[in-house]
């Protein structure tokens, strides 16, 4: 039997999620080498960042020393984890367990090998550096061990989420405290931080936001005791949550397409336990990511390396995973990638719904098809994409979607499916009939170059020297034989839909409209 963790296992990659639209994936790192996640974390179509990094400070008298040196020696990478190996004073050696688990959690799991002969009294410390502009100082909170507070969020399009951010050191906590201070550089220095100074005559100061320009940082730590036993290990574990607010309507952005709700009715929103303090750290992740793949095919062939990418493959479509019942995500579906194309788009959804269909459960294959036709426009277009909190500015991407939903019913036949599906996309062959063929040639128009997929391609030139402008917009007229083609696996894919539900009028209708558009092309 294969284990994906392992066949997969590499030291030059770094991404981790839990297929709930949350993850780490900074696409240009700089700070790998420090402990935790400094740089930033992807909440749905919204980066976030810094989140925390970790110091381990010396305890004496209940108070905290200087922190103790950190170097990093190597990293190991897994679907479920980055292993890091680090020198730390005292010749501890350390060995920190970076996985993201369901819930917004984002775990730091320390295991730390004591060869001295004396024991080690320790503060394990998760903190942070937030800037002022967008963070909600009324909303801090501090107690042992926790330390919370609220901020905005802006995407690319200039877009707004509210999170709740929390930093736990649940162990065995001493201390919680957010500290406003005028502004430094934001890097993951423990000694660029207040908490040296406000900590040398113990863990006091929970809260102090007066006295300090508001346009500066707010530091905010939580620290748990850790001793570490002569010639024996000590365990900790650090994390912080992130929880995206007012997205628990998933109908408060509108939504049209009634028959699809009718047939499918969107799943409750999951809710995810805390995570365990477990005593083999990363083991909370291992365990869910095993059964992720559990839940996928497996592949045997004589070539290893495809062996390799099908499992590859399997961890790339759970990494970019979201869940159902959340703001615009109505239904569990899938993401494009990271970053700004960490939501669901048109132009990869009709590759996802046909690589999801092979799960046991049909729920996200067929999510990622009901999310599109559930927000589709009054004019029956679909959007190019789906932010999870707005539908502005979404763009549109020609799409197979006849042939992906013939590929999920394949493998999963379901009437209820078929009926939710069949008038959403009646709706969008007609809007390609009447927007994108007024002249009834039968072939449909390309009017802007991004739509299909490939921006910025020769063809366009042929049409217009200005076809591969930056402006993005509606520049050219292009008939596309590669849009017509989508039409005309529509209208053959419609057919059949019509055919399984009995609307044999219906169908001969599509197989007309069919035959008209292969002729044209």
């Amino acid at each position: 039997m294969v284990d994906p963790l392992s066949l997969l296992e590499r030291t030059d990659k770094y991404y981790l999620g839990s297929g709930t639209g949350l993850l780490f994936a900074p696409r240009f790192p700089c700070w790998l080498e420090w402990p935790g996640f400094w740089d930033e974390v992807d909440v749905y179509n919204y980066q976030l960042a810094p989140l925390f990094t970790v110091a381990f400070l010396e305890l004496a008298s209940g108070k905290a020393g200087p922190s103790l040196p950190l170097r990093q020696r190597e990293r190991l990478w897994s679907p479920a984890e980055l292993v890091c190996q680090y020198d730390l004073g005292r010749n501890i050696r350390a060995h920190e367990h970076r996985s993201v688990v369901p819930g917004g959690w984002y775990l730091s799991e320390w295991l730390l090998e004591n060869p001295g002969e004396e024991d080690l009294e320790l503060a394990a410390v998760a903190w942070s550096a937030q800037e002022t502009e967008e963070l909600d100082l009324s909303s801090v909170q501090a107690g042992a061990g926790t330390v919370s507070w609220q901020r905005r969020l802006i995407d690319r399009c200039g877009e707004h989420l509210e999170v709740e951010v929390s930093l736990e050191a649940p162990d065995e906590p001493i201390a919680g405290s957010a500290l406003l201070s005028e502004r430094a550089a934001l890097q993951p220095r423990w000694e660029f931080s207040p908490f040296p100074e406000k900590w040398r005559s113990g863990f006091g100061h929970p809260i102090q936001l007066s006295g300090i320009s508001s346009s500066g940082l707010l530091y905010a730590a939580a620290a748990s005791r850790l001793t570490v036993r002569a010639g024996g290990t000590g365990r900790v574990t650090l994390q912080a949550r992130v929880v995206p607010l007012d997205l628990d309507d998933p109908t408060a952005t509108g939504v049209r397409a009634e028959g699809v709700y009718g047939h499918a009715p969107p799943p409750p929103r999951r809710e995810f336990p805390r995570p365990a303090l477990m005593d083999d750290p990363g083991e909370a992740s291992r365990r869910a990511w095993r059964a992720a793949f559990d839940k996928a095919p497996g592949l045997a062939c004589s070539d290893p390396f495809i062996e390799r990418y099908w499992y590859y493959r399997w961890y790339g479509l759970r990494l970019c995973g979201h869940e159902g019942g959340i703001g615009n995500y109505l239904y569990p579906g899938c993401c494009e990638g990271t970053g700004y194309f960490h939501a669901p788009i048109t132009y990869s959804a009709q590759c996802h719904a046909r690589e999801l269909r092979w799960l046991h459960d049909p729920d996200r294959a067929r999510g990622v098809i009901l999310n599109f036709l559930a927000h589709q426009k009054e004019s029956g277009q679909p959007h190019g994409r789906i932010c999870v909190n707005y539908l502005e500015r979404t763009d549109f991407y020609f799409a197979d979607w006849g042939e992906a939903v013939l590929a999920v019913e394949a493998v999963h036949p379901d009437l209820e499916f078929l009926q939710a599906v069949y008038k959403p996309l009646v709706q969008y062959a007609e809007w390609l009939d009447r927007e994108r063929d007024a002249d009834e040639t039968g072939l449909v128009d390309v009017v802007n170059h991004s739509e299909t997929g490939q921006e910025f391609m020769s063809r366009y030139m042929a049409v217009s020297s200005e076809a591969d402008s930056e402006d993005w917009g509606n520049l050219i007229r292009l008939k596309g034989i590669d849009a017509t083609v989508y039409a005309y696996r529509l209208q053959r894919s419609l057919a059949v839909v019509a055919g399984r539900l009995h609307e044999f009028g219906e169908a001969a209708r599509w197989i007309a409209a069919a035959d008209r558009t292969a002729e044209a092309i």
